[in-house]
């Protein structure tokens, strides 16, 4: 993992003379990046280090100082706390499937000392129905038509959020959401498909 800043949105010495500066999370291809909300001028970074060039500076004030030096204390915690998380997500598996959103929405939790992120935190759908696909894969479980066809109804509840541009939570599978996706199916799929589509996701669930 790895944790840097930026000064702007790119990092790049293009950006204008007076910029906010980033705090940018990676792992492998999962990415993160939020503002401190803290604009300085382009001639106290230093593009090389990826760093204000001194903390100590005459130029600024010993409080921005100090401001300064508690954001890189936040994000040595803020490292050792996804370190930790991302390690828990090794052990039980879960690694491999998590998203993007999932992995952004952590970062905010524990920017912003969000300690119960755990508690009542709903699940993707489509998370769930691939925890409940890798279940049944290790447990060794289901038939191969059960499995294969668990995978590519997951793969039409993945397009169906991708046209409509959001996703859905497992506390939003409601009436208008089945009537969303139902409108959906219909135009992509034959009639039928979609009570197939329901009914894994009834199971899941």
């Amino acid at each position: 993992m790895g944790v840097s800043f930026l000064y702007g949105t790119t990092g790049g010495k293009k950006e204008k003379e007076n910029r906010s500066v980033y705090v940018r999370v990676t792992y492998n291809d999962l990415n993160w990046k939020k503002t401190l909300k803290m604009n300085i001028q382009k001639s106290e970074w230093d593009f090389n280090k990826k760093m204000i060039k001194s903390l100590s500076s005459g130029s600024r004030s010993h409080e921005r100082s100090m401001y300064l030096q508690s954001i890189i204390d936040r994000i040595d915690e803020l490292s050792t706390s996804l370190e930790k998380w991302l390690t828990e997500l090794k052990i039980t598996g879960r690694l491999q499937t998590i998203s993007i959103d999932e992995f952004r929405r952590e970062c905010e939790d524990i920017y912003n000392n969000k300690t119960d992120r755990d508690k009542d935190q709903p699940t993707y759908l489509v998370d769930l129905i691939q925890m409940y696909i890798d279940l049944n894969v290790k447990h060794k479980e289901w038939s191969y038509n059960t499995l294969r066809s668990y995978k590519s109804r997951l793969k039409a509840i993945k397009r169906f959020e991708e046209a409509i541009g959001r996703k859905y939570y497992i506390n939003e599978i409601d009436l208008n959401f089945y009537n969303d996706f139902k409108e959906w199916a219909y135009e992509h799929y034959a009639p039928n498909s979609f009570g197939g589509f329901i009914r894994n996701i009834k199971a899941t669930l």
